[in-house]
């Protein structure tokens, strides 16, 4: 049986950069009210937010060297 998957989408470090930095702004705007309500502690919050500006500058740099 063959399946006619579509190919694996390829996307540029730019565009990876600039989707992480809305997923951040997102996560900046919605997670205040997540731990407001206790879905979410701060500290969890902080972190998330963390590892995904980490993220975000490992992108920058591989946009800044091309």
């Amino acid at each position: 049986m063959t399946t006619n998957l579509p190919e694996k989408p390829v996307y540029t470090f730019r565009e990876k950069l600039a989707e992480v930095k809305r997923e951040i702004a997102l996560r900046k705007n919605v997670y205040p009210k997540f731990v407001e309500s206790g879905r979410l502690s701060q500290e969890e919050a902080d972190r998330h937010i963390s590892v995904m500006s980490a993220i975000a500058d490992d992108y920058q740099r591989a946009v800044d060297r091309q």
